[in-house]
């Protein structure tokens, strides 16, 4: 994504410090900064809770006899 507004030579990409290195001109770098920043949002998540009880013909007998 980034090699169309810098060139694949001006910048890397350090993934165990989770950086990138970037080289150009003031306004590619600016370019390519305000691209990672729309690109490099938090996924949104939800936490799903879930019961799953199970009730057998047995078990509703047994019921119906208390």
């Amino acid at each position: 994504m980034l090699t169309p507004i810098l060139g694949a030579s001006y910048f890397s990409v350090d993934v165990n410090r989770n950086r990138v290195l970037m080289q150009g001109t003031h306004a590619d770098v600016e370019a390519a900064t305000n691209m990672l920043d729309e690109i490099d949002k938090p996924l949104r998540q939800i936490m799903i809770e879930v019961k799953i009880i199970e009730i057998t013909k047995d078990d509703l007998k047994k019921s119906a006899r208390c």
